[in-house]
């Protein structure tokens, strides 16, 4: 029975941990930030998740990308984003099958010129992305 109870406080004090290192809000270093959809209602942001500058967190002055963000993916250079279009239903975006690539907004933030570059088509977005020099590190969601 000891044993029993002390494999329960174990797993118990494992999912807590695991839990309180989720974040609510994504640091994206150089004082860039990603406030995901059910935060952005929370706070009262009917626009849905955004990527944001700010020296305080929770101060929305410099949004620089809103709208249903649904990959992103950061460096020390580059914050790169994928942002699904209004007109797209929910329920298409995790249906790769119904997901035109077409369908999907792409951006590139530069943070040391601190530039949002885009939307762009998957095509002009991948232009784009070696023309800058984004690490093939970097890597959203619905990317092949």
């Amino acid at each position: 029975m000891k044993k029993w109870i002390i494999l329960l406080v174990v797993l118990l004090l494992g999912m807590i941990a695991l839990f309180s290192l989720q974040k609510d809000e994504q640091d994206l270093g150089d004082n860039y930030y990603y406030l995901p959809l059910y935060e952005a209602i929370d706070v009262g942001l009917p626009d849905g998740a955004i990527v944001y500058k700010s020296t305080q967190k929770y101060s929305f002055d410099e949004v620089k990308i809103k709208g249903d963000v649904v990959s992103i993916d950061c460096n020390e250079k580059f914050i790169i984003v994928i942002r699904k279009p209004k007109e797209v239903k929910y329920e298409e975006i995790y249906t790769k099958s119904s997901l035109g690539t077409d369908s999907l907004e792409y951006f590139i933030v530069v943070k040391k010129s601190d530039l949002v570059k885009g939307p762009f088509s998957k095509q002009k977005y991948l232009g784009k992305r070696k023309e800058l020099g984004v690490s093939k590190d970097l890597k959203l969601d619905f990317e092949e």
